[in-house]
């Protein structure tokens, strides 16, 4: 397992399901294995985003076998190092399939303004110290310092499984390929390559119509749209950018933007074009589905008219 800054040996090989109990270290008893993908100890995380991350943890181990978890202390009880404890920790509760050592865990202590993720040593070459240090330190602790664990927690695993899941290929067919198709988009608009985002966005809204009952139907609509929004901004097609803007807020939800919300990076790119109105429009639409948003889409609507980019946070990424 390997810390951001620490690259000691593997994780010891065994199953994550398997309940190790008490571990002494030191004379000082380490915490069991945890029964989840993602556990909120310390009870900072609403439990609708907290078992929605649980489930997208749980699917992503199940369609790749990587096993990534998340915990979350109150306190760092040791007086260990950051780096010894959460490597003991991270070997004693073995996470990772048997023989390949192909587990992470992000653990975060609230009192202490500390975290770290470990990793084993089977993916060390993909998710690497300098990637990981991006992710605490861009995703992770700007959002803490604002109060928003949820925000920073949803962006932090996002980042790590992004970078985890290997590009499209190609080779995926069917409701695969549909599932795959999204995020292979926003990650080549991301890296510059605006073609290939285009080609896998156009194919992600011809699929959508086949899985209207799907629950990642909305998230079509919505990734389809804002890529394809952004690369026509990009290449100066304003009136094709607000009209994928609006078709991209009125999709359906999804569980994940029902919880999370919508995504914002094209109505930022518009607003930084002086585009005011198709925003707020586009506000309004999202409301129809986001109705955890705590006030934040009449916030930003609010600022918008004032003149303001909101600070979207999260939402530039989900």
């Amino acid at each position: 397992m390997r810390s951001v800054t620490h690259s000691p040996g593997a994780f010891a090989i065994a199953l994550f399901a398997v309940f190790l109990g008490l571990t002494a270290i030191r004379g000082q008893a380490l915490p069991p294995t945890p029964k989840d993908f993602f556990n909120d100890y310390a009870g900072v995380v609403h439990p609708a985003v907290r078992q929605e991350l649980n489930d997208r943890l749980r699917t992503f181990c199940k369609q790749t076998s990587q096993q990534v978890v998340v915990a979350i202390f109150p306190a760092m009880d040791s007086a260990l190092s950051l780096d010894d404890y959460t490597l003991k920790l991270a070997n004693s509760w073995a996470v990772g399939q048997r023989g390949t050592n192909n587990g992470v865990v992000l653990f975060v202590f609230i009192k202490d303004r500390k975290m770290r993720i470990q990793v084993g040593s089977g993916l060390t070459g993909i998710l690497t110290d300098e990637l990981c240090k991006r992710i605490l330190d861009q995703d992770l602790k700007p959002a803490f310092r604002r109060g928003d664990f949820d925000g920073g927690l949803a962006v932090g695993v996002g980042s790590i499984l992004s970078i985890l899941t290997k590009p499209l290929a190609g080779p995926a067919q069917g409701q695969d390929r549909f599932y795959e198709l999204g995020g292979a988009a926003k990650k080549s608009f991301e890296e510059g390559k605006s073609e290939v985002a285009r080609k896998d966005a156009e194919e992600l809204l011809t699929l959508a119509p086949k899985y209207k009952g799907d629950w990642n139907y909305g998230n079509a609509v919505q990734d389809g749209n804002i890529v394809l929004g952004r690369i026509a901004l990009k290449e100066g097609r304003l009136d094709e950018a607000r009209t994928r803007l609006i078709a991209a807020g009125r999709s359906p939800g999804s569980p994940q933007m029902d919880t999370f919300g919508p995504n914002m990076s094209l109505a930022k790119d518009l607003l930084q074009k002086g585009e005011l109105q198709v925003v707020v429009q586009y506000f309004g639409l999202c409301s129809n589905f986001w109705k955890m948003d705590n006030g934040k889409l009449n916030q930003w609507s609010q600022e918008v008219k004032s003149g303001e980019i909101p600070d979207f946070g999260a939402n530039l990424v989900y």
